[in-house]
Order: C-alpha cells, then structure tokens, then sequence
C-alpha cells in the first residue's frame, strides 16, 4: 500500500473569505459537549499551574462630586 500525504488547498481571494461563518457552521456542527470541551480546553490555557478559574468581574467606578 503506498501512502502519501497530499496537500489540500483552495486559492481564494481574501475578501471573499468569511472565516467567521466558516467557525460558526463548523461549530454548530459539533456537540454540546464537544463546544463545551473546546471552551474549557481554551481557557485552561490561561491559567497557571494550580490556578483556578475565577467565575466573578469587578467593576470599579470612580465617582465624582
């Protein structure tokens, strides 16, 4: 059996390339769980050894008189 690897590409202009509907139609194409996976995977990332997420955003305003 010969196996190779072929490249697979499509030339577009970039303008007409719209990414974001692209991720949105393959997003919607997974679970619940699997999106669900993917989000905690990402923000996983960002957090250091031991760290936990924290689930709270302050908002401070500064009053005036």
């Amino acid at each position: 059996m010969d196996r190779k690897i072929l490249p697979i590409a499509t030339k577009r202009l970039i303008k007409e390339i719209n990414e974001i509907e692209q991720n949105n139609q393959f997003w919607m194409t997974q679970t619940a769980q699997q999106r669900i996976a993917a989000v905690t995977f990402l923000s996983m990332q960002s957090l250091r050894p031991g760290q936990t997420m924290d689930r709270f955003a302050v908002a401070k305003f500064k009053m005036h008189k």
